[in-house]
């Protein structure tokens, strides 16, 4: 009888993770909302005041001009970043940073190191 040739079973096991991981964040999103809203549900039969939300009202911008005198909060940074990332070649990099010096990776190595501050 001839022994059997070992095969690789590797591509399947990045599809089990990526599947897990996959299926756990979709399950963590809907939860957040299930909680969310079973939440506000309680809230209302109790009787107890809603809460407040934090959006600015419109007098409020009003009085600040321009476009960088808003305040950058984590979705403008974020947006900024996958535009980057997703619009602009890879193969464009800062010589002296090499593989790292994607206008994507840049932007993201100054948003993380502090330099914008949000609102």
């Amino acid at each position: 009888m001839l022994p059997q040739t070992p095969v690789s079973l590797l591509k399947s096991r990045y599809q089990y993770v990526a599947a897990v991981i996959i299926a756990g964040t979709t399950a963590a999103f809907l939860l957040s909302f299930g909680v969310e809203s079973w939440a506000l549900a309680r809230r209302r039969r109790l009787g107890r005041p809603m809460p407040r939300s934090r959006v600015r009202t419109a007098a409020r911008w009003t009085r600040q001009r321009g476009f960088l005198s808003r305040p950058l909060d984590a979705t403008t940074i974020l947006t900024g970043y996958l535009v980057l990332a997703f619009f602009i070649p890879s193969n464009l990099t800062l010589p002296a940073l090499g593989g790292v010096g994607t206008p994507a990776n840049v932007f993201a190595l100054l948003a993380c190191s502090g330099t914008w501050r949000p609102g």
